[in-house]
C-alpha cells in the first residue's frame, strides 16, 4: 500500500480515506476525504516524466531542510499530521511530498478513475505542473477519457 505523497499510487489514500470514514461513522456524520493531487501530464509517458525529472534537478535542498526543522519544532504533533510526516527528514528529496500521478493523458486518466473508487473519498482536488497548460490538458484530453466523469462529459455534449 502507498502512502501519502507517493508517485502514480492511486490508492495511497485508501488509509487516511478510512480514518475519515471510521469517525464520520462514529460521529455519525456524512463527510468524506478528498484528495490532493499534482498531475503532471503529457501526451506519452516518456514524456511527462521528462517534465518530473527536470523539476527535480531544481529541488532546493535548503528550502526543504528548513520545512523539516521548522514541522520538527511542533512537539505535540499526531503521528498522522502533515508536521510528523514533513519532520521525518529528507530521505529522497523532491519538489513536492503530495501524491503525484504522472503520465500520459490516457494513464492519468486511470488513475484519477481508481481514486474515484476508493471508498471515503468525495473529491479529487488537483493541482498542475504549469496552471493553465495544465487545465487545458485535464479539461481537453484527461477529463474526457476517465469513467467516473463520463456522464459529466455526456450531459456537456447533449447541451451543446
Amino acid at each position: 500500500m502507498g502512502g501519502p505523497g507517493g508517485l502514480n499510487e492511486p490508492g495511497g489514500c485508501r488509509e487516511v480515506a478510512g480514518r475519515v470514514a471510521e469517525a464520520a461513522r462514529t460521529h455519525g456524520r456524512d463527510t468524506g476525504a478528498f484528495q490532493l493531487v499534482m498531475v503532471i501530464a503529457d501526451r506519452t509517458d516518456e514524456m511527462a516524466f521528462a517534465k518530473w525529472e527536470h523539476y527535480k534537478q531544481g529541488t532546493d535542498i535548503t528550502a526543504l531542510e528548513w520545512q523539516a526543522a521548522q514541522a520538527g519544532a511542533d512537539t505535540r504533533a499526531n503521528a498522522n499530521s502533515t508536521a510528523a510526516l514533513l519532520k521525518k527528514g529528507i530521505e529522497n528529496p523532491e519538489p513536492t511530498g503530495m501524491t503525484k500521478l504522472i503520465g500520459s493523458y490516457e494513464n492519468v486518466a486511470r488513475m484519477l478513475d481508481e481514486i474515484a473508487t476508493v471508498p471515503g473519498i468525495k473529491g479529487i482536488m488537483l493541482t498542475f505542473d504549469d496552471f493553465i497548460t495544465g487545465m487545458e490538458q485535464f479539461g481537453q484530453h484527461i477529463q474526457p477519457r476517465m469513467r467516473s466523469r463520463s456522464r459529466l462529459t455526456a450531459a456537456n455534449q447533449n447541451a451543446a
